[in-house]
């Protein structure tokens, strides 16, 4: 049996960590009067849904099992399902809390542990085309998504919206980008949120961000001071170990609630939309 994903992750970060440990942030001091995206308060909290939660797998296009969860609002949903990819080497587990936030908005979530990547290989297209297998099986074939995902999910989310005919958004949480796959989606032109930290090694210097900015109806919103870990939830002390932190905390707290509520925010508006 092979090393399970946390495991690979500790082994991971920690033969990382020698490579990077030179360029990683140190903690950043946040002044008290720094300021961060608006957003609605009550949006970067669980909201007032009561939710319930599926697990199913599926044959990935490279053979390999897909793991994901859907959490689904009791009651009435909305008609946009969101569709939640994990960063590099990560698992379904880091991004869970998103899916349990926006199902408790009214939004349909699936989170997905994708398989297709290897340590030295992203191969985040196909990753790409698992995302939509499960966006079909999870919410339909004619159902509009909107793909959603951290770092290299981020980049697996916006290959998988440019190839999809249902797809009616995409957010990039930090996004980071790889062999300039990020430019073969630029024919995308349906709406999409990039929420970015500030640049490190982490997150490749930001190096999505100038793509993203060349979409026709993108908006792309800095954080000020945030490290890649805070994009994440729920939030992993490894990835700030790596990455750099903030302080003090209550300034750390805000700024992830700014990335919770605009992000949110953001959906519930793609859903109203319709």
């Amino acid at each position: 049996m092979g090393m399970t994903p946390r495991i690979l992750l500790a082994a991971t970060l920690a033969a990382a960590a020698l490579v990077l440990a030179a360029c990683a942030p140190a903690t950043t001091l946040v002044p008290a009067d720094a300021a961060f995206p608006a957003f609605e308060p009550a949006l970067a909290s669980p909201g007032p849904r009561t939710t319930t939660v599926a697990s199913a797998t599926l044959t990935s296009v490279t053979g390999c099992t897909v793991r994901y969860e859907v959490h689904e609002p009791v009651g009435e949903v909305a008609d946009v399902a969101v569709v939640w990819s994990h960063g590099f080497l990560r698992d379904l587990d880091s991004m869970r809390g998103w899916a349990e936030l926006a199902a408790s908005h009214g939004l349909r979530s699936a989170v997905v542990s994708t398989c297709a990547s290897t340590p030295f290989s992203g191969r985040h297209d196909r990753n790409a085309e698992d995302l939509r297998a499960v966006a079909a099986a999870a919410f339909g074939a004619e159902a509009p998504v909107v793909y959603a995902g951290f770092s290299a999910g981020g980049l697996a989310a916006l290959l998988a919206a440019a190839a999809d005919a249902r797809a009616v958004g995409v957010l990039g949480l930090d996004a980071v980008d790889s062999g300039d796959l990020a430019a073969t989606a630029l024919g995308f032109e349906r709406p999409a949120l990039f929420l970015a930290g500030e640049p490190s090694s982490c997150n490749a210097q930001g190096n999505l961000v100038p793509v993203a900015e060349r979409l026709a109806d993108a908006r792309v919103v800095p954080v000020p001071y945030a490290t890649h870990g805070d994009f994440e939830l729920p939030y992993d002390p490894a990835v700030d170990r790596l990455c750099g932190r903030v302080d003090p905390p209550e300034a750390r707290d805000a700024l992830r609630a700014a990335v919770r509520g605009v992000a949110i925010g953001w959906l519930l508006e793609q859903a109203a939309a319709r």
